[in-house]
């Protein structure tokens, strides 16, 4: 079974009592008003996933101007107002979706598998450098349009790094966290590649124009 790529960014929204209705209309204007800076990339690289036709990549053109939805689950099998594990998701263009809690964003997106993230390739085996920074400008908008600055790469499936997925706090605990049980985070994505399962890496972003 692979290691899925877990993307968490920090956020400054205020989800202390609020309704499901009061979060939406805190987070959904935001989205909607975000206008993604590499819309390019982001089109290309979904139309490459799905090897879209040409009509196809006409329709996913047009996804720019589709709103952000909230995934509103139905309430007999779970209540954001009445649960004490409060989350919300939304769809958007590009088949993009987060996920928002009061401590984090989780981005589905970059669609990748841990290891694969730090060591991205072509298919011809060069480095996929500027593939990644893409990926990371994206990251790096949304987290910036909640009031964020930073995202942590983790694994799912049992990795070292899993356990950190479900800390109850914010990323900046978590951050802090990690850095007194695993040590420094590693400077570079290569480290992470050529090290050991519980190198880590936190992304500031500061390399990328």
């Amino acid at each position: 079974m692979g290691v899925d790529l877990i993307s968490l960014l920090n956020h400054r929204i205020p989800f202390e009592g609020k309704t499901l209705a009061e979060i939406i209309a805190i987070i959904q204007p935001k989205l909607d008003a975000m206008e993604l800076d590499n819309q390019g990339f982001l089109l290309e690289y979904t139309s490459d996933w799905y090897k879209a036709s040409p009509q196809q990549r006409i329709a996913l053109a047009k996804a720019k101007a589709t709103r952000w939805q909230p995934l509103i689950e139905d309430p007999r099998y779970y209540d954001f107002d009445t649960s004490d594990s409060k989350t919300i998701d939304f769809d958007g263009p590009y088949d993009l979706r987060l996920s928002f809690d009061p401590y984090t964003i989780l981005s589905f997106s970059p669609p990748y598998r841990y290891r694969q993230w730090f060591g991205l390739q072509h298919a011809d085996g060069t480095e996929a450098t500027a593939v990644r920074n893409e990926w990371r400008r994206y990251l790096r908008q949304v987290a910036r349009t909640f009031g964020g600055d930073r995202a942590i790469y983790l694994a799912d499936n049992a990795h070292p790094l899993t356990t950190y997925w479900y800390e109850d706090k914010a990323l900046e605990e978590v951050e802090q966290q990690m850095r007194a049980e695993l040590g420094e985070p590693k400077k570079t994505f290569r480290e992470v590649y050529e090290g050991e399962n519980t190198d880590y890496f936190v992304d500031y972003f500061s390399d990328i124009p």
